[in-house]
């Protein structure tokens, strides 16, 4: 999971977006990548200003990507995604 913080790469945000990053990473049982300056955003084309999420398997190959509000199907197909490869 890569979480693309760019607006908020200043001095305290920064500080409260590391510590909930944490938190969240420990409770969802894996790490979450952030992206500080925007490059993974711009690397896969994502919208600036949209809510975009890109799971990348364990292979390293792209499960599910989608811009925006996500619909009740595709946040359940993405959790399935997300627990299958956290679980194995």
């Amino acid at each position: 999971v890569v979480a693309v913080l760019s607006a908020y790469d200043f001095w305290p945000a920064s500080f409260f977006v590391k510590d909930a990053i944490r938190k969240e990473s420990k409770k969802q049982g894996t790490t979450i990548y952030c992206d500080w300056n925007a490059s993974f955003r711009r690397a896969f084309k994502l919208s600036a200003g949209k809510s975009s999420v890109v799971l990348i398997g364990k292979d390293n190959k792209v499960l599910f990507a989608g811009e925006g509000t996500l619909s009740d199907v595709d946040r359940k197909k993405l959790l399935a995604l997300l627990k299958e490869q956290v679980e194995g």
